[in-house]
Parts: structure tokens; sequence; C-alpha cells
């Protein structure tokens, strides 16, 4: 784990970062804060999210586009709100999207990926 502070004369950014090995997973975690002085009001932080969140897998013989690791997901968002994140980004992956032949389009996932940004209170 590492955490470091950088004081700007408008505002201060704190990073931190832990990094968590196993043989079963990996886990790593980022947070940045921004933290504005009295006479700036700050800037907006938006975060990437990975970019395999909408995943493509098989079931019943066929394919389907799922949010991977949704409650890592969900937490992660809650998590992102709490540090004062104003948004997220995502990849949107025509492949996925159109996977099934041109013209067919299934944005499911997307779809529940929003919700799930907007439940969450942050502006995907």
């Amino acid at each position: 784990m590492y955490a470091q502070t950088h004081k700007h004369a408008q505002y201060t950014i704190t990073r931190t970062c832990t990094y968590t090995h196993t043989h079963t997973n990996t886990h790593i975690h980022a947070h940045t804060q921004v933290r504005a002085t009295p006479d700036c009001p700050g800037c907006p932080v938006y975060v990437m999210l990975p970019l395999d969140t909408v995943w493509v897998v098989e079931r019943d013989g066929r394919s389907m586009s799922v949010l991977k690791k949704e409650r890592s997901l969900e937490i992660a968002l809650h998590t992102l709100k709490q540090a004062g994140v104003e948004g997220v980004m995502v990849d949107v992956w025509w492949g996925i999207v159109e996977r099934a032949g041109p013209g067919i389009y299934d944005f499911s996932a997307y779809k529940r990926l929003f919700y799930k940004v907007r439940k969450a209170h942050t502006r995907g």
C-alpha cells in the first residue's frame, strides 16, 4: 500500500493504492480524493471503469452479455461516490453489443450498468 498527497494553491490531491495478490484472486484498489481550498471550488474527478466490466458468457448454448463481478461493481460505485468522484466512464464494445450479427443490437448489460451507476448517485 502507498499513499501520497500533493498540495497545490487551489486543491489537495490524496491518492492511496493497495495491491493484494493471492493464488486465486488479484485485487487492486485505487482511491483519489480532490479537496478544494476555500477560495476554489475544486475540480471534478471521473473514473474509467475496467475494460471488462461488460462481458460475454455462454449459457444454455447461447451467448449473452453480463456485468462481470456485479457485486464488486456495486461496492466500487458506492465507494467512488463516497470518495467524491463526479462520474464514471465506460467503453462500449460493439463486438459485444452487435455480436449476434449486423444490425442486431443487445445493450441489456450496458442498460443494467447504467441503472447501477444511476442508483449509486454517480453520473455515467
